[in-house]
């Protein structure tokens, strides 16, 4: 092996002089190095400290197999052997055989050193979020839903009035200009909702049941319900019992018992004399000409008998 006069005085000194080192100062060098190392750091090392250089070399040549001597900062000759062993994989043996320590040797060793301790980047295919896979099966979902032809839904069956119930609007007088709109229903109630203004001063009734055969006596009427106004409207809901003879009205069982918004049960009472043969429960909405009407009725559970 050929080696020059510089790089063979530079190995002399490290070999004699390296125990006389001071162990602290090397470490401290070799520490300054990032994790993993950067060539540019590793050329500077050795450069500028050929003991932390040396040291630095002989822990990698280790770790990869290729030394197994000492660590101890010196440029022994199996520390020569394997920085040359390494430059000749490289394929820049000669650099390294001239002197491992010359520069151009030590920027070729720390090129090769760098990417050999940098993990390759793998490219990294991003698995999307389980709420992102969930989102684009839905919309996948949805498109092809909308790509077929989707009949029209069938409109919803309106509420029909519990048996026996009825509305009964202003009689034989004519409309009062407010609508009555049944919003719920079920076996024994239901829900209305009253709006408009009043044309005329009268009446909507809601039957709570048929016509009812009745004799003298004493009959009551009850009711579960509410009535809940909007602001600065109007109108009054009372629970009655209408009179008939067979073939006339005759006036009420009973003064109307008014319905407020807090839900209760109402209760009314009446003596039917011997003109009344027919009796009928009901909840009536009474209203005066130009009145505003918004109000929501709610009525379950009526009962009616012969006390």
């Amino acid at each position: 092996m050929l080696i020059s006069v510089f790089s063979l005085a530079a190995m002399l000194a490290l070999v004699a002089g390296a125990s006389a080192q001071d162990t602290v100062r090397i470490q401290r060098d070799i520490d300054t190095l990032s994790s993993p190392p950067l060539a540019e750091e590793i050329r500077s090392l050795g450069e500028n400290s050929p003991n932390a250089y040396v040291l630095f070399m002989q822990d990698y040549l280790k770790n990869i197999g290729s030394y197994a001597g000492p660590l101890n900062g010196q440029l022994t000759t199996p520390t020569i052997r394997a920085i040359v062993g390494l430059c000749r994989e490289a394929g820049f043996a000669e650099s390294c055989i001239r002197g491992p320590l010359l520069p151009e040797s030590i920027a070729a060793v720390s090129q090769v050193v760098a990417a050999a301790l940098t993990p390759a980047v793998a490219e990294v295919v991003e698995e999307p979020p389980a709420e992102m896979e969930m989102e684009a099966e839905a919309e996948a979902e949805l498109e092809e839903v909308v790509a077929e032809v989707v009949a029209p839904a069938e409109p919803a069956e309106p509420p029909i009035l519990p048996e026996g119930w009825r509305i009964n609007d202003n009689g034989s007088r004519g409309s009062l200009g407010v609508s009555t709109e049944l919003v719920s229903a079920g076996p024994a109630e239901a829900v209305f909702h009253f709006r408009g203004t009043a044309t005329q001063r009268g009446y909507i009734n809601i039957d709570l049941a048929p016509v009812q055969p009745a004799g003298p006596g004493t009959w009551v009427t009850s009711v579960e319900g509410s009535s809940v106004h909007a602001p600065d409207t109007a109108g009054i809901v009372l629970l009655r019992t209408a009179r008939l003879s067979d073939d006339a009205y005759l006036g009420e069982l009973f003064d109307g018992v008014r319905l407020e918004a807090a839900a209760q049960r109402l209760t009314g009472s009446g003596v039917a004399d011997s003109e009344v043969t027919r009796l009928i429960p009901l909840v009536q909405l009474w209203v005066e000409a130009d009145e505003v009407i918004d109000a929501t009725v709610t009525l379950r559970n009526p009962k009616f008998g012969k006390q």
